[in-house]
């Protein structure tokens, strides 16, 4: 590769090389010899054979790698297919690449948000949580002091009404005392 060319637009020079060769399989070694003359041998193979790894990279040619002899620590040829050429003019690796690297980051910024949102559901369910036992023990403090009030209630309604029958045994005492002083003495006037 020269300085001028990166990495995605020599994999594309190497696509249009064995596409402009119609159908045609070409080993890496005239790949090598007519589209990168000056770049070294590890270098190219390891672009070539990007291009044939469908692991990493859509099934758009054919192609095979095999044990190479002298320099080269492996060979292969490639075959342009019918769908190498509409891989090319749809922007080919450098656009591929660029899409997978935008989908990698969009996958990166929503699971960023993902973790943001549980991370704010916590928070919320923290505070709700708090809310929760703030309200039950409002609630279990007003129902005891309710009870308390209530029991205490019905104790001052005892009392009140012990103390209302006491009132009125002595008013009935009393009426009855007063009664017996105001009567005539009847047998000394009869006399």
């Amino acid at each position: 590769m020269t300085n001028s060319v990166d990495h995605y637009d020599a994999l594309d020079e190497i696509l249009q090389y064995v596409v402009d060769r119609k159908g045609e399989t070409i080993s890496y070694r005239q790949i090598k010899k007519d589209v990168f003359p000056k770049i070294g041998i590890d270098t190219f193979v390891a672009l070539a054979n990007q291009i044939l790894n469908t692991d990493t990279t859509p099934p758009y040619i054919e192609g095979r790698i095999y044990n190479g002899y002298g320099d080269w620590p492996n060979d292969g040829e490639i075959t342009a297919t019918s769908v190498t050429e509409a891989f090319l003019k749809q922007g080919g690796f450098k656009k591929y690449f660029a899409d997978q690297q935008k989908k990698s980051s969009d996958e990166a910024l929503a699971k960023q948000l993902d973790i943001q949102l549980k991370q704010k559901s916590l928070t919320k369910l923290k505070y709700d949580k708090a809310a929760f036992w703030i309200a039950t023990s409002t609630a279990i403090c007003g129902l005891i002091f309710g009870t308390i009030t209530f029991l205490e209630k019905g104790k001052l309604e005892k009392s009140i009404e012990k103390l209302e029958q006491q009132v009125y045994k002595q008013t009935q005492e009393v009426q009855t005392k007063k009664t017996s002083s105001q009567k005539p003495d009847t047998t000394i006037n009869n006399q």
